[in-house]
């Protein structure tokens, strides 16, 4: 058969169309993987980052992340009070006594779950605000972003109280 220009343009455009949209049909979906790429490795440094402020076996922050968050406390003070005010930051320490004796002789593990125990009943224990972190082995630190001398005994006699009750552990 014969075939006219006309109808060879018109089968030209149509293969350029199916081409297009082909090619955008890939575009599309090298950019949605792309997308999807970009989220996972966000997450692996939102997991990392996670994972350098946070004390592993408490799931508390730890050492750093209480002295960023203390520099953010002292930041927002300063920037926000242009009188003297009674308030203060304060961070309080708290130790748990012959730790060292129970983890050498009875081994991680245990101290591992007594250190879980006391991150717990801190947490529970006392209000939000009040960032609980793990320092050291057996230390842990308490920031209070607006203390008073009272508050800070306060929270001394809250901590004293929730650690009265003996840990049990069958670790």
């Amino acid at each position: 058969p014969t075939r006219r220009s006309s109808d060879l343009g018109i089968l030209v455009v149509v293969l350029v169309g199916a081409t297009a949209v082909a090619v955008r049909r890939a575009l599309a979906a090298t950019a949605a993987l792309a997308v999807q790429r970009e989220k996972a490795a966000q997450d692996v440094a939102a997991r990392i980052g996670h994972a350098s402020a946070t004390d592993a076996p408490t799931g508390l922050p730890n050492r750093e992340a209480l002295l960023r968050a203390t520099s953010t406390a002292l930041d927002a003070r300063t920037a926000h009070d242009l009188e003297p005010s009674r308030d203060q930051v304060a961070v309080i320490m708290a130790e748990i006594d012959r730790f060292d004796v129970i983890a050498d002789s009875l081994g991680a593990a245990l101290a591992d779950d007594i250190a879980l125990q006391v991150a717990r009943r801190l947490r529970s224990g006392l209000p939000v605000q009040q960032v609980v972190a793990r320092l050291g082995r057996h230390q842990f630190g308490l920031l209070l972003p607006h203390a008073t001398p009272d508050s800070c005994a306060s929270v001394a006699r809250r901590i004293t109280r929730l650690m009265e009750r003996p840990i049990l552990s069958s670790g």
